[in-house]
């Protein structure tokens, strides 16, 4: 079995069947197929069921629900292929998806996306491209905007033994950048890396920001910057001190934004509020973080918070409040 392709599968009852589809109607066929039924409440486990009956190349999982890193993590410890490939269960492939990743030898073989649904957008590298480690942070740390292939799981082909090797494992504690940590613990073991000019990964994007879906608490963040922060540490010691620091500020960014939106839009309570301001303003990375801020608002709202934390949640919600009023009226 050359390629093992992993799925984790939620209630993605709609577009499940086209997803599988488009795997099994592969041009490139020595491959295994394991779809990781993650404790759907719909007929996801059904259809996947059905699809095992018909083609021996699909084996199912069925679990109980704990998330999408347990999902991939059963798949990785069943995968029987040379290489590993993630699939997200409402996407979907070109034909030419397996064959064009497996046009390299590379450790790390990362191709494009074509983004669909909400968003129409590609995203590929202009040309074929092989280099070594030394060439990473060129290729993924680039201003003014971050290369985001380098973040996904998905449109990338990875090396089993490499992962297995060296424990690399999808962080379950994670609910946000969880992709962004199992990469870069892999890149931490990867020798060469080849980009591909395609985009045969088709990922659909639904209609919610990520700010508003994944909003984080202080001890959210200091779980998710501790992770991270290890991952850049690490990957530092082979290419060099501060060669990632647009990369690490714009990812840190995001998760600040996340604190942000969690203080602001989650309707939590004033004890909650002034809790969780406390414990950030005491953390060593907090005037980094806060250094991050880009917007106005953004940067006047957490100041205030971190220094007068009861004052803040009573001007923030007194405005909240006026502006449903405005709105009912």
């Amino acid at each position: 079995m050359k390629v093992s392709v992993i799925v984790p599968v939620h209630n993605t009852e709609p577009y499940l069947a086209a997803c599988i589809e488009s795997i099994l109607s592969q041009r490139y066929s020595d491959f295994e197929l394991l779809l990781v039924d993650d404790g759907s409440m719909d007929a996801s486990g059904r259809i996947c069921e059905e699809f095992a009956a018909k083609d021996p190349r699909v084996v199912v999982f069925h679990q109980k629900n704990g998330g999408v890193c347990s999902a991939r993590n059963r798949g990785l410890e069943n995968a029987r292929g040379e290489f590993v490939v993630f699939v997200d269960a409402d996407d979907r492939l070109t034909e030419s998806y397996l064959d064009h990743l497996m046009e390299s030898d590379a450790d790390m073989v990362i191709a494009g996306i074509r983004m669909f649904g909400a968003k129409n957008r590609t995203r590929k590298p202009v040309r074929r491209d092989d280099f070594g480690i030394d060439g990473l942070a060129a290729h993924w740390n680039t201003p003014p905007l971050m290369n985001y292939l380098y973040c996904y799981p998905v449109a990338k082909r990875f090396r089993t033994h490499i992962i297995r090797e060296n424990g690399i494992h999808f962080d379950e504690s994670l609910f946000f950048s969880e992709d962004m940590y199992f990469n870069m613990l892999y890149f931490c073991y990867s020798d060469s890396f080849t980009e591909l000019p395609y985009s045969d990964y088709e990922y659909r994007i639904f209609d919610i920001t990520r700010d508003e879906k994944y909003k984080m608490s202080t001890d959210d963040l200091t779980i998710h910057y501790e992770r991270l922060e290890s991952c850049f540490n690490h990957l530092y010691g082979r290419i060099g001190k501060g060669t990632l620091s647009f990369v690490r500020d714009n990812t840190n960014l995001r998760l600040m934004r996340k604190l942000y939106a969690f203080l602001l839009q989650e309707c939590i309570s004033a004890d909650v509020f002034v809790r969780n301001m406390k414990a950030f303003r005491e953390k060593d990375y907090a005037s980094y973080m806060m250094g991050l801020l880009k917007g106005r608002k953004e940067k006047r709202v957490m100041r205030e918070a971190v220094r007068f934390p009861w004052l803040a949640y009573w001007i923030e919600n007194r405005l909240k409040n006026a502006l449903v009023r405005l709105s009912s009226n």
